[in-house]
């Protein structure tokens, strides 16, 4: 905290404008969080809405808490303590609420001068969570570790040979190669010459392995990173698409729910992103779920994923909550699972070689009662 406030005592010296000193408290806020995700995500979003430009043309557009805004900083308000939060948060929110307002007016103004310049045809919005991340033989090593997470491939039983699994992902036998031996190196199987390669169900001895490699750690601080997020989203997600979610939608999702290997909270997570109306929140959670690999969570049990897993019963919960219709209820017992996963994973992997896992924090549940 006490760097964040030398950002700001900086940014002041240099004369910089109130929004680029907000946005450069903010990014080290987010920095500082321990998520591998939220700053990047922010700055995606900050370009998108190309808020510097709005905010320095705000002019004469003025709103009633202009005026908090203006004379009123966290930074002489004492804001920036912890027993402060909840009102921190209530400024940041009145804050982005005035800008929507600049943004919005401005928006009128530049229609009204311009009426030649005709709307744009599509949405461009864009994010990769998995930036950095896309290695073919990577990707062939987490879904391979997710498929035996969720049982498809069981211990002791052999994976498919070679030449099928290089047909499957439609790659070289060779890029199949570095993903097996990279399977073998994190303790996740065990290659023969003539036999082939042998599943060896998730287990310490393997987690302290992956600890030691650091593509491993991170994909596990990112995939700890994307359950805090979804967490988070959740509430906000759930308030924009339940009235969306109609009898035909419910029919259909009980029964999915039905299906083998079937995870309710990941269906209705479908039907969610499905509905959404806002176009980037609906890309950001496409790219987030992206990171969530079940298998990494099932892996912990030795029957995988069965439906009398306790996420799973949780997530059966949350659709009985839905066909109440009780929204609170609903949104957070759906916020509840994914910080249920966080917990659980995280002080394992805590206690696995990787402390800079206990960095990220499970939501509040009373946190999240305020989106709700």
């Amino acid at each position: 905290m006490q760097h964040c406030l030398w950002i700001l005592a900086h940014e002041k010296k240099v004369r910089r404008n109130k929004w680029q000193t907000y946005s450069m408290f903010l990014h080290e806020i987010l920095s500082a969080s321990g998520s591998l995700l939220f700053r990047d995500l922010y700055i995606s979003l900050e370009l998108y809405a190309q808020i510097p430009f709005f905010w320095e043309r705000r002019g004469s557009i003025v709103r009633p808490w202009e005026n908090v805004i203006s004379h009123n900083t966290f930074r002489d308000t004492g804001l920036l303590k912890p027993e402060n939060a909840e009102e921190a948060l209530h400024y940041f929110t009145a804050l982005y609420r005035f800008t929507t307002d600049i943004i919005q007016e401005h928006l009128k103004i530049l229609v009204s001068e311009n009426p030649q310049v005709k709307a744009a045809g599509k949405n461009v919005y864009s994010w990769n969570a998995d930036l950095g991340r896309d290695h073919y033989y990577m990707q062939i090593v987490r879904d391979i570790i997710d498929k035996i997470g969720m049982g498809l491939y069981k211990d002791r039983e052999f994976l498919p040979p070679e030449g099928i699994l290089a047909e499957q992902y439609q790659v070289s036998v060779s890029t199949v190669r570095k993903a097996l031996s990279d399977l073998n190196r994190l303790g996740f199987c065990r290659t023969y010459n003539v036999k082939g390669t042998q599943v060896t169900l998730f287990n310490d001895e393997a987690t302290f392995v992956c600890m030691k490699d650091r593509t491993y750690k991170k994909d596990t601080l990112l995939y700890l990173s994307g359950l805090q997020f979804m967490a988070l989203a959740v509430p906000p997600a759930a308030r924009l698409t339940f009235d969306r979610m109609t009898d035909e939608i419910l029919d259909s999702l009980a029964q999915r729910f039905r299906e083998p290997n079937a995870i309710p909270l990941d269906l209705i997570m479908d039907c969610i992103i499905e509905q959404m109306p806002l176009y980037p929140f609906r890309i950001i959670l496409k790219e987030v779920r992206k990171t969530l690999h079940w298998g990494y969570y099932f892996s912990f049990y030795a029957e995988g994923n069965q439906m009398s897993n306790i996420i799973n019963q949780m997530g059966l919960q949350a659709f009985e909550y839905l066909c109440r219709r009780d929204r609170a209820a609903f949104t957070e017992q759906l916020s509840a699972c994914y910080c249920h996963i966080l917990t659980f994973v995280r002080n394992f992997m805590t206690g696995c070689g990787l402390p800079e896992a206990s960095d990220i924090a499970a939501p509040d549940m009373s946190f999240i009662r305020l989106y709700i």
